[in-house]
């Protein structure tokens, strides 16, 4: 136990391989080592939900003079926790620090509690950093970032839109997207037809995986079904992204491979699926909620593997959602979001699949538009949680009570009542970009004749 040197600790948590972690660590001395060793543990403690936990690390770490990492991750505990007048404070006073480039991360991590906790000062301040020239190119994509959402809240889209564009443009030129890919990946799980549902026995709980567009609305499902008091809830796992990995370097490929996998590899994946997903559990609940967006490329995996599972696919008008991406920063993955062209390519991948998971898999998925779901949310909850073979059981029905630990960007958002305040935002911003409006238009146009 605990043979993990730094440099392996750091790669796994990279790449999401929290159970090989888990297998390598003594978690009775996690709060034990080095400085960069404790950081390591409370990012571990972290992804996998053991919120307390990495906060007490973290704040050892904070009270040392000078470490500023872990007071901004502090922030971000106290964010996941609900606390967001605490975390506030944290990013608050990490954002009056000297460090250009770290108060660009401050600014930005106040901005992305979608509270409005900024103001004219704030903008005057962000300004001026931009026009240092020592700003990292990092740090000057989430100034802008952060400007853009300000000018968005005082009403200026005009102004918005170009600082967005700005902070895209940066992050784009050094995150390129492999969009052709992304596109054979399409194509080949689009050759997959017929049935992949193995009746291998297995004493895996029943899941639910939430899937759709980022932004689209996942966070909020999730938050209902999880008030539920049979539902267990984890994050945004990566472990069907593994599964998918380790059999794309198989004869055949990923795509192909589905539908030839053995009772014993099902078996063996249905355990490692089980066991990684554990670990984000603090009970063992009838039901558990995957809520990993792009697992809508897994469905015919999920199939295979898990007959019984639920499927819950989240629609956003494509415009609203494709402004909600354009205007967040993400720091790994979502290569796409960064040009408006990407989106709209990975849009029209995302629908066409989903199309075609629809007609073979139909009676496991439930198509939610996140429209219907903030205008009429009483019957959609309903629905939902009627499609889910879940009571009917109060506290689903207002979510921004619950008190579990929310780790995605919307963890602020899903505190409040919900509400259809984001519905016809992408509108506000067509003007600057008419090349692209026909093309989500087409796109809606898809979505709610098959999807809703």
């Amino acid at each position: 136990m605990d043979s993990l040197s730094e440099n392996e600790f750091r790669s796994m948590l990279q790449q999401g391989q929290l159970s090989e972690i888990r297998q390598r660590i003594d978690l009775d001395r996690i709060d034990v080592g080095s400085n960069e060793r404790l950081a390591l543990n409370a990012q571990f403690l972290f992804k996998t939900g053991q919120i307390e936990s990495s906060k007490a690390i973290y704040t050892l770490l904070a009270n040392e003079q000078g470490n500023w990492n872990a007071r901004l991750n502090l922030g971000h505990c106290e964010k996941a926790l609900g606390n967001h007048q605490q975390a506030a404070i944290h990013y608050r006073a990490l954002a009056e620090g000297e460090d250009a480039s770290r108060r660009a991360i401050a600014y930005w991590s106040l901005a992305n509690m979608k509270d409005r906790l900024l103001d004219q000062d704030d903008r005057l301040k962000l300004i001026e950093m931009l026009a240092l020239n020592d700003l990292s190119p990092a740090a000057r994509a989430l100034a802008n970032f952060t400007l853009g959402i300000l000018e968005e809240e005082s009403g200026d889209f005009g102004a918005a839109f170009r600082y967005l564009s700005e902070a895209n443009d940066l992050i784009a030129m050094n995150r390129p997207w492999r969009g052709d890919a992304y596109q054979q990946l399409i194509h080949r799980l689009m050759q997959f037809a017929g049935e992949a549902r193995h009746r291998a026995e297995t004493n895996v709980v029943r899941p639910v995986f939430i899937v759709g567009m980022p932004r689209s609305g996942t966070t909020l499902v999730e938050q209902i079904l999880a008030a539920h008091s049979e539902v267990e809830a984890t994050d945004e796992l990566l472990y069907l992204d593994q599964v998918s990995r380790s059999l794309e370097e198989t004869v055949g490929g990923y795509a192909k491979r589905i539908k030839r996998l053995t009772t014993e590899e099902m078996r063996r994946w249905q355990q490692f699926y089980a066991e990684s997903s554990a670990l984000h559990c603090s009970d063992t609940k009838p039901v558990r909620i995957d809520k990993n967006p792009n697992n809508f490329l897994h469905v015919a995996l999920i199939m295979a593997l898990f007959p019984y599972a639920k499927i819950v696919n989240l629609v956003r008008p494509s415009l609203d959602n494709a402004m909600s991406v354009y205007s967040q920063f993400f720091p790994v993955g979502h290569e796409y979001s960064y040009t408006m062209e990407g989106i709209t390519f990975y849009w029209q991948g995302y629908v066409t699949l989903m199309k075609h998971w629809q007609s073979i898999f139909g009676d496991s998925m439930i198509n939610v538009s996140y429209a219907q779901l903030v205008s009429d949310s009483k019957s959609e909850i309903k629905r939902l949680l009627d499609f889910c073979e879940l009571t009917h059981e109060p506290l689903c029905f207002e979510p921004n009570r619950s008190n579990r630990v929310v780790l995605t960007p919307s963890a602020a958002q899903v505190r409040k009542p919900i509400e259809a305040s984001g519905l016809g935002k992408g509108m506000r911003y067509a003007e600057f970009m008419p090349n692209h409006v026909d093309a989500f238009k087409r796109i809606d146009q898809v979505v709610y004749e098959v999807l809703v």
